[in-house]
This record gives C-alpha cells, structure tokens and sequence, in this order.
C-alpha cells in the first residue's frame, strides 16, 4: 500500500522514434515539495524499472521529479498480448524480436525517454542517472539529446571489453583471469544465447531474459576492443558525448574489479570532464554496494550511498574523502596504454 504523503508514480507509455511497441516508464513527483531539477534513471541491463522505484521515492521526496524507464523486453516493456506473468510467453516473444538491441533499441528507447522529459519539463534543469550500461549507452546518443543534462551520474559504467578488466585493485574479491580465459567464457556464452534464441538472464546471473540483440552487443561487444562504441561504428572508438559526468564504482563489485575499464570509458568520450570514484564501502561503514545492491532500499541511511547520489544530483559536487581512488579527466583524451 501507499503510504500517505509518497509520491505515486505516474504511468508513461513512451513512443519510439521507430515506431514500435511503447515502452513503460514511471514519473514520480512530490507535489508538496519544491522542485530542484529533473532525474531520469536509465537501468542497467535486464533490470526493470520497478527495481529502482524505493530510489526515485527517495528523490522526489527531496525534490527532484524523477522519471524511470524499462528498456523495450524487460519488465513490462513488452508488446501487447505477451503474458507477463508466464516465463514461457516472454521467451516467446524474445525469440521473436531478435533485432531488439543495445546499440539501436534501447538507444531509442532512450531518445523517447529524453523527448518526454524535455517537453514536459520544459526550462528545468534535467540530470541523468546511468545505471551500469545505463550510463555506456546514453554516451552513444547523439549529442542533441546527451547535451540537454547539466551533468550525469554513472554508477558501476564502464568500458566492457575483457582486455580492460582483467586487472584487480587490492581488496576486491573477483577471481582473476586472463585475456584467454576471459574470451572463452565470454564466447561460451554468447553461443549459448545464439542456440536459444535468447539470453537467459538466469544462466548469466544477469537479471532478466533478454533478446539475442542484447547479447550480441553486450557480449560481443566484450570481445573487441572498445566495447558498444566500437560495435556502433565511432571512429577509433570515439563518441561525441561532452556532458560533466561522475562516475562511482565499488571495490565490491561482482563485475568490475579496477578501476581500468572506468577510464577506458571514459577514453571513448574525450570530449567529455569527468571525475571518477573507487569507493570501498566497508572501509567507510557502508553496506556492500557491489554491482546492484547499492539501489536498494537498505542504502538511504544517513551518510550513506543515496544521499551520496543526491548531493552530486542536487549541486552537481560530493564529499571528500570517501572515495579509495579519485581522478580527473578530459575533456582532452588520455593516451591508455594496454
């Protein structure tokens, strides 16, 4: 049940540039509270919209009108007549859209997303808020759109290609590999999601299933040299992006395990200024925060990773001292050496 005095999301159908199916996205805003500036929180992969929502309470209870989307085939962005409670009709209705992608699909769904806020928020200072390839992807936009947010967070963003994340930074828990070993699992699992049509979200510890779109651009995106940017066809794996960005990983995270993929994001985005954040949480008495966990609910304490992420959406700077490892970069590229 609502609690009395929440802000109650309003349902928003979105319209894609190419014509298909709406998208589902929620708009929760606290009328009783004056309003600082817009959030738009673009999940991460196979992660529904739903899963932010004890998030975007918390913002628009400090005022920030806070709009949240799910990618086309997670949560309920699906077509009409598609059984949302049965498995086997999403699967169905995945196998039949093998086309639905990273890098053209959701990009879309995005650009539909950043049209409805734009009208209807119109004069309003409008933030993003990436969430792991929440944050990739928006950098591929065309900067008509990525140009119209004063500044964005990215929480757990990052370069995917292997050759990035093989290093580990002391103290974090990922078993090391090395560029064969980390090609072959890759591989193995993109061929697995090529013999079912899909990716099985539970086979890959991913999240939701998804479409075998995804996985070609997720995954195989992993075994090239730059990632999304370089699938996308940016010359030297270069996109245009130039918005302020914060960047915070954790030391906990399941996926990342240094800071290198971080800045090898940010070398496919050298027009953009961005600072970066390696925080190890149990050094400064937070909870783990890992890859997803840092979006629940058990993360609004005081001090804690939420009003961490509000302070920087709310004046665009954070705290000292909280971060292992902190930098600048941009907006000149930094040569990376491999």
């Amino acid at each position: 049940m609502q609690d009395a005095g929440q802000p109650f999301p309003e349902l928003v159908a979105l319209k894609t540039e190419d014509g298909s199916f709406p998208t589902r996205s929620y708009l929760f805003i606290k009328k009783d509270v004056a309003l600082k500036n817009v959030v738009v929180i673009a999940p991460a992969s196979g992660v529904p919209a739903g899963f932010y929502f004890d998030f975007a309470t918390y913002l628009a209870n400090h005022g920030h009108a806070t709009f949240v989307f799910s990618f086309r085939y997670v949560g309920e962005s699906y077509p009409p007549g598609v059984n949302l409670r049965s498995r086997e009709s999403r699967i169905e209705a995945l196998k039949a859209a093998p086309q639905v992608d990273m890098i053209h699909s959701w990009a879309n769904d995005m650009k539909a997303a950043i049209d409805f806020i734009f009208t209807r928020f119109r004069g309003e200072e409008l933030i993003w808020c990436g969430h792991s390839n929440g944050g990739s992807i928006f950098t591929l936009l065309p900067v008509v759109y990525s140009s119209r947010f004063s500044r964005a967070l990215f929480v757990g963003s990052f370069n995917g290609s292997i050759r990035y994340n093989l290093a580990r930074e002391e103290g974090n828990q990922n078993p090391l590999e090395t560029i064969e070993s980390a090609r072959s699992r890759v591989s193995s699992a993109l061929t697995a999601a090529r013999e079912r049509g899909f990716l099985s979200g539970a086979a890959a510890n991913v999240g939701e299933d998804m479409t075998l779109g995804v996985a070609e651009d997720w995954w195989g995106g992993m075994l090239v040299k730059d990632y999304i940017w370089e699938l996308a066809g940016l010359p030297d794996g270069m996109a245009g992006y130039s918005t302020d960005t914060l960047m915070v990983c954790y030391n906990d995270d399941w996926v990342i395990g240094s800071t290198e993929p971080m800045r090898a994001l940010m070398n496919c985005c050298p027009f953009a200024k961005f600072e970066g954040r390696w925080i190890e949480p149990k050094s400064i008495g937070w909870e783990s925060c890992g890859h997803v966990e840092t979006f629940r609910k058990k993360h609004s304490y005081i001090g804690g990773p939420w009003e961490y992420y509000r302070e920087y959406l709310a004046k665009g700077t954070v705290r000292d001292k909280v971060a292992m490892v902190e930098w600048h970069q941009g907006p000149e590229r930094e040569k990376f050496k491999l």
